[in-house]
């Protein structure tokens, strides 16, 4: 394709290119560190397979140092409190996201209960695993990557810096029809099209590859369901290529139809 402006065009589209992916990023982030997303998340989070899986705990019920049964009686109605709370202290940017005296509070109650129940002292052989397990979780929430992320996330999608590589595409996008005109819708078409399918194979994809029985996200009911929400933005960059791919079909037909015409007057003469 030959274009006017060369040098121009190509660093332009480079750079709209860049601006869109990393746009991509943006609208991911933002929806997925949405309280309400977040905390209705927490809720699909399967506790008590959670902790009956740990390999410490495993090893202990396996030498009958107390029954696994004993946290069948985990509240999930309070654990799904201090999840709420872990959220909330995301977004009010408290340092201690988790404290593990909620956690050790939280499987203390549910072994209380079950001895209480079938007369037992379980809890006496279970405090080390019940103290391991609180301390871990607490500490991987408190330095998580991924949970540093959603702070930063919360900060920086709800300031005006979010708007700017949406100003940035406009910008581009504009540029590069100006200076290449007609072939500038068929350039700005081709990536707004190609753009809506990467952003409907990543929505749709990229979580679920993250996956893998036995790791931290199989806990959660329905992962391989979960999205980043971007349908609205993917549907609306189809639409916009849509567009531009139909206005430069239309400037390219009258283009043709009027070479036909001149082709038949030449050689009617």
């Amino acid at each position: 394709m030959n274009l006017k402006k060369p040098f121009r065009t190509t660093l332009f589209i480079v750079l709209l290119v860049i601006d869109l992916i990393f746009l991509s990023f943006l609208v991911s982030l933002k929806n997925v560190s949405n309280k309400d997303y977040l905390v209705s998340k927490i809720k699909d989070f399967d506790i008590v397979r959670y902790v009956k899986e740990r390999d410490y705990i495993i090893e202990s019920t396996n030498n009958l140092r107390y029954p696994i049964e004993i946290y069948n009686y985990i509240d999930v109605d309070t654990f799904n409190k201090i999840g709420e709370e872990a959220v909330n202290n995301i977004f009010s940017g408290e340092k201690n996201i988790l404290e593990s005296e909620k956690l050790t509070n939280l499987l203390k109650k549910s072994i209380d209960y079950y001895d209480a129940e079938n007369n037992a002292d379980s809890i006496s052989h279970a405090k080390k695993d019940l103290q391991r397990f609180s301390t871990e979780v607490s500490y991987k929430i408190n330095n998580d990557s991924v949970v540093k992320l959603l702070k930063f996330s919360t900060v920086v999608t709800n300031s005006f810096v979010y708007a700017i590589p949406y100003l940035i595409a406009i910008v581009f996008t504009t540029l590069i029809i100006v200076f290449e005109k007609k072939k500038g819708l068929l350039i700005g078409g081709v990536i707004y099209t190609l753009y809506s399918l990467y952003l409907y194979y990543f929505d749709n994809n990229f979580i679920r590859r993250l996956y893998v029985e036995g790791n931290f996200y199989s806990y959660f009911k329905g992962f391989k369901k979960y999205t980043f929400n971007l349908n609205t933005l993917y549907t609306i960059c189809f639409i916009l290529g849509f567009v531009l791919l139909l206005i430069w079909t239309i400037f390219y037909i009258k283009k043709v139809v009027r070479r036909v015409k001149v082709s038949s007057y030449d050689f009617g003469r």
